[in-house]
């Protein structure tokens, strides 16, 4: 059996983002995204775990005692209040990652009805590449 984690971007006292059409927060949306993600994963016989970020310094450790075969890491931002869509950041050596980056993205935006910004490599050394 397959294991994935599900990594919560943000926490209840450091929400991030905020939504003011929806009145969502970026914890709030992910909580609720991260259970909606997990359902057909199980139905699929892949192992869920979902991860809340206690500190950055953590969760490394936090997500290496799950054993994941994958990790995604679900955040929401709002780099100017315009920009609209749906995109997904995949380790830019890894070609397995850019598979499932590639299928994730296909799925969100279908169900999330958003404009499709496409995948995206990042390094280590660039945001969002760190995970």
């Amino acid at each position: 059996m397959k294991t994935c984690a599900l990594v919560i971007g943000h926490k209840p006292h450091s929400p991030g983002a905020h939504n003011k059409q929806c009145n969502l927060s970026e914890y709030q949306f992910n909580h609720q995204l991260a259970r909606d993600i997990a359902y057909p994963l199980s139905q699929q016989n892949i192992n869920v775990h979902i991860i809340y970020r206690d500190s950055y310094r953590a969760l490394p450790a936090k997500i290496n005692a799950k054993g994941p075969d994958c990790i995604i890491s679900l955040h929401c931002n709002a780099f100017n209040q315009q920009a609209s869509g749906t995109e997904v950041l995949y380790y830019h050596k890894s070609t397995k990652s850019k598979v499932l980056a590639d299928i994730l993205q296909g799925h969100l935006v279908s169900a999330l009805q958003l404009n499709d910004r496409g995948i995206k490599p990042r390094s280590t050394e660039q945001r969002g590449g760190y995970l």
